[in-house]
């Protein structure tokens, strides 16, 4: 079973403003979704135990490559889904889903990985971000995005 969009909802939800928003977010969706923050989530799907982590941007992410050095076999079959929202209006115009094994191959490299963790391992007070534009991560990864919805 995959996230269903509440339409009605999402076409009237304004993400605009910094983080939160996280009922706003859930509530984006018909699933019975509860929030639940884990290390590399924030909701489950109560009926499937499926995990989600939810991202709304406008088109950059900023993501913590040394949380996805050794990732469990559950950890991978997390579904990052990221709710593109207009800059001026606020709207979102699409939401796309990945899953966080598949992102994670496209966007690091091993090397990269380790080398964050053992940064952060050091200097434990340090975070580390890079940075992806999300739109163009998208169109550039068809084969293993899924847009679920697009206005």
């Amino acid at each position: 079973m995959t996230l269903i969009i509440d339409k009605n909802f999402i076409s009237k939800c304004n993400f605009k403003g910094r983080g939160g928003k996280e009922n706003e977010v859930i509530s984006c969706f018909s699933n019975n979704l509860i929030k639940e923050n884990g290390m590399l989530f924030d909701c489950i799907d109560l009926d499937t135990k499926k995990k989600y982590e939810l991202k709304k941007q406008k088109n950059d992410q900023w993501l913590d490559p040394s949380k996805f050095f050794n990732l469990s076999d559950d950890d991978k079959q997390i579904t990052m889904v990221f709710i593109l929202y207009d800059k001026n209006s606020g709207l979102s115009d699409m939401v796309a889903t990945i899953t966080l094994e598949d992102l994670v191959k496209i966007v690091y490299t091993e090397e990269h990985l380790k080398s964050a963790e053992n940064h952060v391992k050091k200097f434990p007070k340090d975070q580390i971000k890079s940075g992806i534009k999300i739109r163009d991560f998208i169109k550039n990864n068809k084969d293993n995005v899924q847009i679920i919805w697009k206005k």
